[in-house]
Order: structure tokens, then C-alpha cells, then sequence
């Protein structure tokens, strides 16, 4: 396998499911691996149509995806925010075991990443630094229905005035301190 590589600037995604662990306990397992190969399937063919974006993988609910690692993408904020706008309308086509559409919460992150294939048995391509862990973070602490990114991303935007960004103000972040972050709410667009 190939050394890891170090990529200056890239932009990672997280997305999980809104009420995933109440989901999970009001449905079978067969209807709970359905739910997520739908969503999956949905968010798979999407990013088909964006090649500057790489999927890394995904965990349970959660779903990991990465801009200007595989592929050179000097605007890989803004195409990345575009597919987390795109996740929010497919996931808006599935219902859950409820009978609600599914609802996620993005969060996004940008700064530079550690990229390279482990393992000899199932060897998979990971990411590691502090940029991933600082996306999942943003995730975490995002809030339903909406995408929620740090300064760092806000910053690498190259269009900003595409997208209807509003400063969330400083909140506290598990291990980061103080951050100034954005919300997008990505189906109240017109």
C-alpha cells in the first residue's frame, strides 16, 4: 500500500441522522438496515455526480466524506457544501420506520489532513488529523436539519453569497474551546 499523504487544505463532512437511537429502538434491524441502505443508496448516487468528492466511509448513521484529497478541487468548501445541501433533499425523500421523513445534521470542517490506505487483512483509505476530528465535532455539536460549519470552512468558501450562511456566534466545543461557527438551513431555501 501507499505512504500516507499529507494534503494541506481539504474539507471533511460528517452527517448523522436526527433521533437515530429513538428510530432504532421503535424499529426491527431488518427495517433499521433498510433505512440506511436507502438513505445510503440516495447519498452514494449523489455524490456520483460531484467526482471531486471522495466518500470515505460510514459508521452506523453517520456518513464521511471528503473534498480535495483524491481529486485536486481548489473550491472544495463550496462543493462540498453543495452536496451537504443535496444530502438534505434526498434525506428529506425517506421516511423512516416512524413514518417521518428523515431529517440529518451535517457538519463540515476544513484544514489540512493525513490520507492513506491501513491494514493488510480489509485494508481501508483513512483520514486522520485534527481537521477530522474538529468535522465531526461540528456535526455533533450542529444542530437538526441543518448544516453547520467552522470559521475554517466559512473562510475557504470562494462563493459565499451562493449559499444563505448565518453566523451562529462563538459556542463551546468538546476539546476545541470557543469557536465561531455557521448554520445553513438548507430546505428553507427557496
Amino acid at each position: 500500500s501507499a505512504p500516507a499523504q499529507e494534503h494541506p487544505e481539504a474539507t471533511v463532512l460528517f452527517s448523522d441522522i436526527v433521533g437515530f437511537t429513538e428510530i432504532a429502538s421503535r424499529s426491527s434491524p431488518l427495517e433499521v438496515c433498510s433505512l440506511l441502505d436507502e438513505l445510503y443508496q440516495r447519498f452514494d448516487a449523489a455524490i456520483e455526480e460531484y467526482p471531486q468528492l471522495y466518500k470515505v466511509e460510514t459508521i452506523g448513521d453517520a456518513y464521511m466524506v471528503v473534498c480535495n484529497v483524491t481529486v485536486p478541487c481548489d473550491d472544495h468548501a463550496d462543493v462540498l457544501l453543495e452536496f451537504a445541501l443535496r444530502m438534505h433533499e434526498e434525506a428529506s425523500r425517506v421516511a423512516s420506520s416512524l413514518g417521518e421523513p428523515v431529517r440529518i445534521r451535517v457538519g463540515m470542517h476544513s484544514g489540512p489532513v493525513v490520507a492513506g490506505v491501513v491494514g493488510r487483512k480489509m485494508p481501508r483509505f483513512c483520514l486522520f488529523g485534527d481537521t477530522v476530528n474538529t468535522a465531526s465535532r461540528m456535526e455533533s455539536h450542529g444542530e437538526a436539519g441543518q448544516i453547520h460549519i467552522s470559521e475554517a470552512c466559512y473562510c475557504c468558501l470562494r462563493s459565499k453569497e451562493r449559499f444563505e450562511i448565518r453566523e451562529r456566534g462563538n459556542i463551546t466545543v468538546k476539546g476545541k474551546g470557543t469557536m465561531r461557527t455557521y448554520l445553513l438551513s438548507p430546505l428553507e431555501r427557496t
